[in-house]
Parts: C-alpha cells; structure tokens; sequence
C-alpha cells in the first residue's frame, strides 16, 4: 500500500515534507528538494527513515515551501 501527498507551488520552492506520529516522532521526510513551479506528487510507501514497514495508523504530515507552513492529519489503511 502506497499513498500520495499532492502539493502546488506558484514558482521554484524548495519544498520539505516530512511524516510524523501522533507522539511527534519523526517517520520520514519525503522531499526536501527545490521543485518547480506547478502541482507535484510524493508518494509515501509506508517505509520509515529507518527502513522499518508501518501497519496502519494515523499520522501527520507537514509542509513547508517559502513561509508557507501547513500540517495535516493522514489515516493509513495497509492491506
């Protein structure tokens, strides 16, 4: 199982989104990368920094891009 984060950026933006659980700890970072400007995709394969397989879970994204800062909440459903 596999899930995907879409995101937009207006122009060139060096782009980080990185994964958390609900106690905060870091799981992964996705991209910490310049991206161009238009609508991009990173899709997480539930393999943490470690290299450790999830089960399912809640967990919390965030992204940063420019002064933008946004944090959303994801529910993984493995098979």
């Amino acid at each position: 199982a596999t899930t995907a984060i879409e995101f937009a950026v207006p122009r060139p933006s060096r782009v980080t989104i990185v994964l958390f659980d609900l106690l905060g700890r870091r799981i992964r970072t996705l991209t910490d990368q310049t991206w161009p400007a238009g609508r991009h995709s990173v899709t997480w394969d539930r393999v943490t920094n470690r290299g450790d397989r999830l089960s399912s879970g809640v967990f919390l994204y965030r992204m940063t891009a420019d002064g933008f800062r946004d944090q959303k909440r994801m529910v993984l459903i493995a098979r």
